[in-house]
């Protein structure tokens, strides 16, 4: 079985659900919680944001009045998945070697295995340390909408909020901040690190290649 023949028999199992309701079925299932690293890890997270990065892409979704997917449902596409390397052919499963199946496994896993620390806006920090001339500190407004600083310190409001546990961070959450912020800061900074379906779909299809699938996406770090 080809990479591209694998793909497209789960691509055609995920296409009978709703797409909206595989995304918050999987920010559910990823939100739960777990007693150690290694129940978190097995939940396979960069194959779940893998399915929601395919499914975004699929623009037959975008046609399709389909049903919203069950947990069961969705657990099997999720196993579909995982599964999928070992579908492919025996050239390309066997002539593989043990230590460099076990080299792409763990890359993904990498980002995940990171504590939650400060640590998280040290590029940020990095950049704000130059003078606000400074072409990339530049650039970054000008894709932003807001000054590097700013974003530091915004990050680190959601910081505190992730950090104690909330899944959900309402707009009440940076009303203390609006003595010190105007409101359109405030919305930038949550426009640039939260998406809307829609804005999601959009983003996912400006990825490159998003056209083209490839084997290595499994092994990949998820960009969504």
């Amino acid at each position: 079985v080809s990479f591209n023949d694998a793909y497209k028999e789960w691509r055609n199992c995920a296409r009978r659900y709703d797409r909206e309701s595989i995304i918050y079925g999987i920010i559910d299932a990823l939100g739960e919680p777990s007693p150690n690293l290694e129940t978190e890890l097995a939940k396979a997270p960069w194959l779940a944001l893998l399915m929601v990065k395919w499914v975004c892409q699929d623009k037959i979704l975008d046609r399709r009045h389909s049903p919203p997917i069950s947990r069961a449902q969705l657990d099997d596409l999720r196993q579909r998945l995982w599964e999928l390397p070992d579908r492919l052919s025996a050239r390309d499963r066997d002539g593989r070697p043990f230590r460099l199946f076990m080299r792409q496994l763990i890359r993904p896993q990498l980002g995940f295995q990171r504590s939650l620390t400060r640590s998280f806006a040290r590029e940020a920090a990095l950049l704000a340390n130059q003078p606000e001339n400074y072409s990339l500190r530049k650039l970054f407004k000008a894709k932003t909408g807001i000054d590097v600083q700013e974003f530091i310190d915004l990050s680190l409001a959601t910081f505190v909020a992730i950090a104690g546990g909330k899944r959900v961070i309402h707009d009440s959450w940076f009303t203390p901040l609006s003595t010190h912020y105007a409101e359109n800061v405030i919305s930038c900074f949550k426009s640039n690190v939260a998406r809307t379906i829609p804005e999601l779909v959009f983003f996912c299809r400006s990825l490159p290649d998003a056209n083209r699938k490839i084997a290595s996406e499994n092994f990949e770090f998820p960009g969504v």
